[in-house]
């Protein structure tokens, strides 16, 4: 169970796998590809508590090195990470902090070694009240997985922001657990939709060079176009885009409820700490697939993907 005093413990150690001797982002070829198919959003940024992916790990003993972790996976590497490390997790010193999203994954005998993290804006505005709105979106066939969900979201916007500069950021990806690119027109379709029910507003569009080199995002309202759990639970971008003065659509306007501890993360958005969620585990299913299919690379296996989205849509 996590105490106020192993936070304490963590945040005076100042030890964190981030800035660790041993910890090489590049180590592997799939962290390598992971980074470029998802670039913005893997890139690292550091805080106390310790944000990590499993995936740039080569040996589970390096958890030890910190009494917290913020896990920044998907539901993919996470269940990756759970079933192939199942005998060792309990005897591990670290405590790991979660999406509440991939809660149902944990086995139930684990519940004590998890909690979890969500972000909150305090300082934000509404669409209506911005100068400038961004949209970003990373687009693939296995990336997006509801357009209509997009089109309903726009629909809902449509109004509140007429008139509003757009700016967008939009970029063909594949995902980075695919060996190879798929013909699409899911690009096309989706600049067609924001071109038709923004009429309009003027669109500005830009490149990840000119997002990053933005210094200053007050007055502009964020909307995250790419939220996939399956692939990852925190985008490096929309906190880029906080620390700066931005809203981000997604960050929650207050959490009171059962929070175990906060951490601010900059002048604009702070972390919060809660209990795990209670709810039923779905880790007995995902541990049968691995043993009936015990020779599958799960990163790599269509039919898992598709058992991890049922139990963490």
């Amino acid at each position: 169970m996590l105490t106020l005093d192993k936070i304490k413990a963590q945040i005076s150690s100042r030890q964190v796998l981030i800035k660790s001797p041993t910890y090489n982002p590049y180590r592997t070829n799939l962290q390598s590809q992971f980074r470029s198919d998802l670039y913005p959003i893997p890139l690292n940024y550091f805080h106390e508590l310790n944000p990590f992916t499993t995936i740039d790990l080569d040996t589970i003993e390096h958890l030890n090195y910190c009494h917290i972790i913020t896990l920044r996976d998907g539901a993919i590497s996470f269940s990756d990470f759970l079933l192939n490390n199942i005998n060792r997790i309990q005897q591990l010193e670290t405590h790991f902090l979660i999406r509440p999203e991939l809660a149902p994954l944990i086995p139930e005998q684990f519940k004590s070694k998890f909690s979890s993290w969500r972000i909150s804006q305090a300082k934000r505005i509404r669409p209506e009240e911005a100068d400038n709105i961004f949209l970003f979106v990373l687009v693939g066939e296995d990336l997006i997985s509801n357009i209509h969900n997009l089109k309903n979201q726009f629909l809902n916007l449509k109004d509140k922001i007429k008139s509003k500069n757009l700016i967008l950021f939009q970029s063909q990806r594949k995902s980075p657990f695919e060996n190879e690119w798929k013909d699409s027109t899911l690009f096309h379709e989706l600049l067609d939709m924001i071109k038709t029910i923004f009429h309009d507003n003027k669109i500005n569009y830009v490149k990840i060079k000119d997002v990053m080199a933005t210094n200053s995002w007050h007055k502009i309202y964020c909307i995250d176009l790419f939220e996939n759990h399956l692939l990852h639970s925190d985008n490096y971008l929309n906190h880029f885009i906080a620390a700066r003065g931005g809203t981000i659509e997604r960050f929650l306007i207050n959490n009171q409820d059962d929070i175990i501890f906060r951490l601010q993360l900059s002048l604009y958005h702070e972390m919060t700490i809660h209990p795990l969620p209670n709810i039923k585990t779905h880790f007995p299913e995902i541990l049968f697939y691995k043993k009936k299919f015990p020779k599958s690379d799960l990163l790599w296996d269509k039919a898992f993907h598709h058992l991890i989205k049922k139990y963490c849509p």
